[in-house]
This record gives structure tokens, sequence and C-alpha cells, in this order.
């Protein structure tokens, strides 16, 4: 078998082995592990990593179920809201192409005026030319935006759409229990 040491303070000896301890009355009052090598140390604090990530996404996730359950009834008021964003955003696609519209209009007027110059060097053909560059960087401005503003709508429909999805589960595990 073994040999059974015993001590009052850790023995050198043993450092790498796990330690039982015992009360006065020879009862085993607890064990100490052995301690970790590297290895094992590593892979606790991943498991220990794993854990915490792990618990922080469920409570987020019952922090993201509290907020549907307290803000909507039912799927008609995700759809509702929804429906309400994307009509927002519609309003300021159809400012943006206005404006496109607009300036695209100022671009044509400044071309034919600038025709009409008899001296395309002069004083009146910059400005000319400094407003079509502001007007043809204006559409790019609000071609960016019109982009920008669907992407917009792409991402709140899958947000919403994954919103409808975990309010049916929420409720549909409600009602099981």
């Amino acid at each position: 078998m073994g040999n059974l040491i015993t001590s009052d303070r850790l023995i050198p000896e043993c450092a790498d082995r796990a330690v039982q301890v015992y009360k006065n009355n020879g009862m085993k009052k607890k064990e100490i592990p052995a301690p970790m090598n590297e290895g094992q140390r590593q892979k606790a604090m991943e498991a220990a990593y794993s854990q915490t990530k792990q618990a922080a996404l469920i409570e987020q996730q019952k922090k993201e179920d509290h907020y549907l359950l307290v803000h909507f009834a039912n799927e008609q008021e995700i759809y509702e809201k929804r429906k309400l964003l994307l009509d927002l955003i519609q309003k300021k696609i159809n400012e943006e192409a206005q404006k496109i519209s607009k300036e695209t209009i100022t671009l044509q007027i400044i071309t034919q005026e600038q025709r009409y110059l008899s001296n395309p060097s002069g004083f009146a053909y910059d400005e000319l030319k400094s407003r079509a560059e502001d007007a043809s960087h204006a559409i790019k401005e609000s071609t960016q935006s019109i982009r920008d503003y669907h992407a917009q709508e792409l991402a709140i429909n899958e947000q919403y759409e994954a919103a409808i999805a975990r309010f049916r589960l929420i409720t549909m595990t409600k009602k099981e229990k």
C-alpha cells in the first residue's frame, strides 16, 4: 500500500498530492485536492470562462424575453411596431429620392446653361461648374443614404422576425406550463 503520514502542516513531499484533513476525534473533516498542473489549470480556466459566458447568454436571453413580454401583448403588436419603423425609413428614402430628382434637374439646367456660355473659362462657367459638382455630390450622398436605409430595412426585418419567433416560443412554453 502506501505510507500514512500525519502532520499539523503540509509536508513538502506531499505538496503534489491530495491531502486529507481530520478532526481531533479522527473523523475526516475535508480533503484538499492536489494542486493542478499547468494543463489542468488552463482547462479549468477555460471551463470557468465557458460557464460564465453561458450564464451571461442565458441572463441576456431572459432579459430579452422579459422585454418582449412586457412591451408586446401579442404578435400583432410586434408586426405593427415593425411596420411603424419601416414606414419611417420609407419616408426617409422618399425624401432622399426627391433630393436626387431635384439635384438631377439642377444638373440638367446647369448643363444647358454651360452650352450657351460664350466663354467656357470665365467666372460664370466656374460658378456653374462648382454648382454642378455640388449637385453631383448631393446626388451621391442621397444615393448612399438610400442604400443605408435599405440596409436598415433588412436589419429591422431580420430583428423583428427573430422577435416574433422568440415571442411565439415564449408564449407557447408559458401555455404548456
